[in-house]
């Protein structure tokens, strides 16, 4: 009785059991995300990041180069309208639009052309901005309106 408890079992099965060799369908995730939903997501980001370096920008050029950069972003994504609303992009702009200078005390005169080219062409995109973050909200328009008249 003793060596039949001592003795192996005899392998009548196999000791690595085989596994079917048929693939398995991938697993879902549910992180994935539509492309179309992640370039949403990549244009609101990139909002975010232009409204920070508006707030942000101390000389013309890079206002400038900010303000299209922003006006690109609304053009591609209306989703963004929102984030730049929710960031404050309406009062950046009315600031940067406030704090244009007549460069007139400059000295230099190609400075002074200069300055006036960078004065217009930020403006200009400064109204562009406006414009473009106020299509289609009405609500937007109409503060936008009463502001005006308020303040002029």
């Amino acid at each position: 009785m003793l060596r039949t408890l001592l003795t192996p079992l005899r392998a009548r099965f196999d000791l690595s059991p085989k596994t079917p060799t048929t693939p398995l369908p991938p697993a879902h995730d549910d992180n994935d995300i539509a492309p179309e939903d992640f370039a949403r997501d990549v244009m609101i980001e990139l909002m975010r990041n232009s409204v920070e370096n508006l707030k942000l920008a101390e000389d013309t050029r890079t206002k400038i180069q900010v303000l299209a950069e922003v006006h690109r972003i609304l053009l591609q994504d209306a989703h963004t309208k929102d984030v730049f609303r929710e960031l404050d992009g309406f009062l950046v702009l009315m600031s940067m639009l406030s704090n244009i200078q007549d460069r007139s005390h400059t000295f230099v005169v190609e400075t002074k052309e200069a300055g006036a080219v960078r004065d217009r062409e930020s403006t200009r995109l400064i109204f562009m901005n406006l414009s473009e973050a106020m299509n289609n909200i009405y609500r937007m328009q109409n503060i936008f309106r009463l502001w005006l008249a308020t303040h002029h």
